[in-house]
């Protein structure tokens, strides 16, 4: 076994899951959020033929547009289809693979960096985002290969993913200064002789000026082309920016904390604890890992704290996935558990998170779909609904539904069907589209529903349902 974990045969296996994994999910459609990110930005950019940068603000979120221009890229290549799409990210995903592999190296050793990938092959957020047309896909690549270019002193590696990480969003761009500021404290902590000499700190800064330099640029044009950086009041997403108050801030911190409990991920977490409690070799390895930690979570989660939805679990998978190899490496480095012992609290952490793809919350409670291999199952009752639908030669007019399906029909399947759902009205619907995986019917309109609708129709596969109701 030691030869083959020593050997290139050790990606192969995997490599082979993320290719069987795309083969799986090749036709399926777009889902939350990438629709917008993987779907509407790049039929706009296909479509005008990259005549324009800057996207039309009913799409503009404020991010960096280089996904969707990448995804459009493809299509113009090799057609448009979700085929191509999903195949886009394929690259990324192999890449993470050989990168993860890497990272275990150099806090675990070649022999047991399988039991981190592994680790993270069962993170439900992590996959999750794998099987989309996502910008996180991208955004994982990225940063391990910024974590590869800064552990293994390969700073061009480390210039390049600086780069794609600025270039794909803002919480890319705080990663970015996330592990600037990593490095020039971990050398200040090292050797604070050095810390203050100007030498050194420009042979650190230097892979991190090309990156600085696309996001700052970006964000002064932005603000120049459209009048406005981050959010605007007229924004769709201008709900998720509305500020809190304090109650509203001690509320963020607890969804937060649940945050990284979620999904299978407490075992993860308490993981972390037991086993800085019970001791481990203290090396300069995992002092590195921990300041990483605390680094990218003091600049990740406090600037999300004000405002009143930004705290999706996608958003936290850099801190999710340090938390993973955090958990490894203090497992593997026990000073009083046998070999045996590790692997079996490790096996244990891993079937708890794995077990998230399988958590399921009430009606009435929001979930991140996107965050778990749960959403898988949505496609094929959606398929039969509107398939239904077609059949009955219910008008589209009629129906009145929620996000992920309003006006989005022909950027979720890339189809030719321009039929769009409408955002609901109770008192003028016909008919309501609902399915579980929506999270903005209120608790008032989903009892007027079971109440006081009649169902039409209903299909349901695992842990999530599609029903057609009509207005009595």
């Amino acid at each position: 076994m030691n030869s083959i974990f020593n050997s290139r045969l050790r990606y192969w296996p995997f490599f082979l899951v993320v290719v069987l994994g795309f083969i799986f999910i090749r036709n399926n459609p777009y889902f939350w959020d990438t629709i917008q990110f993987g779907s509407q930005h790049a039929d706009w950019y296909f479509t005008n033929k990259f005549q324009h940068f800057f996207l039309p603000e009913k799409f503009d979120s404020g991010h960096p547009p280089f996904f969707g221009m990448y995804i459009a890229l493809c299509w113009m290549l090799f057609g448009k289809s979700l085929l191509v799409s999903h195949f886009a990210m394929l690259p990324f995903a192999l890449g993470s693979v050989f990168l993860l592999f890497k990272i275990g190296d150099y806090f675990l050793g070649r022999e047991k960096s399988v039991f981190f990938v592994l680790l993270c092959f069962a993170d439900p957020t992590l996959t999750a985002q794998h099987v989309l047309v996502s910008p996180d896909v991208p955004l994982v690549f990225f940063m391990l290969m910024c974590l590869y270019g800064i552990f293994y002193n390969q700073r061009w590696l480390l210039m390049i993913g600086a780069i794609g990480l600025a270039g794909i969003s803002m919480r890319g761009m705080v990663l970015v200064a996330s592990f600037y500021m990593y490095e020039q404290l971990h050398d200040f902590y090292i050797n604070r002789k050095e810390s203050f000499k100007l030498k050194p700190i420009f042979k650190k800064i230097i892979a991190y000026v090309p990156a600085g330099l696309v996001g700052i640029s970006f964000l002064i044009s932005h603000e120049l082309a459209v009048g406005w950086t981050g959010h605007h009041a007229n924004s769709p997403w201008a709900g998720c920016f509305e500020k809190v108050n304090t109650i509203g801030i001690i509320k963020n911190v607890a969804i937060a904390g649940f945050r990284f409990l979620e999904f299978g991920r407490i075992g993860v977490l308490f993981g972390v604890f037991i086993f800085m409690l019970i001791g481990y070799k203290k090396d300069n390895k995992i002092a590195q890992l921990l300041m990483l930690l605390a680094i990218v979570t003091v600049l990740v989660i406090p600037p999300q704290l004000p405002y009143k939805v930004l705290l999706a679990p996608r958003y936290l998978l850099p801190i999710s996935l340090l938390l993973s190899l955090c958990c490894c490496s203090l497992l593997f480095s026990s000073m009083y558990l046998k070999e045996s012992k590790k692997v079996v609290a490790w096996a244990f952490i891993t079937f708890c998170l794995f077990s998230g793809n399988f958590w399921t919350y009430p009606k009435r409670i929001s979930m991140s779909w996107d965050s778990t291999l749960a959403h898988l199952n949505y496609f094929e009752p959606r398929r039969k609904m509107l398939n239904f639908i077609a059949q009955q030669k219910i008008p589209f007019s009629s129906i009145g539904s929620d996000f992920p399906e309003i006006d989005a029909g022909y950027y979720i399947n890339l189809s030719n069907n321009h039929n769009p759902f409408h955002f609901h009205d109770f008192n003028k619907d016909e008919y309501v589209y609902y399915s579980n995986v929506m999270n903005d019917f209120s608790d008032e309109e989903l009892e007027e529903l079971e109440k006081s609708w009649t169902i039409v129709q209903s299909y349901k596969k695992g842990n999530v349902e599609v029903i057609l109701y009509k207005h009595p």
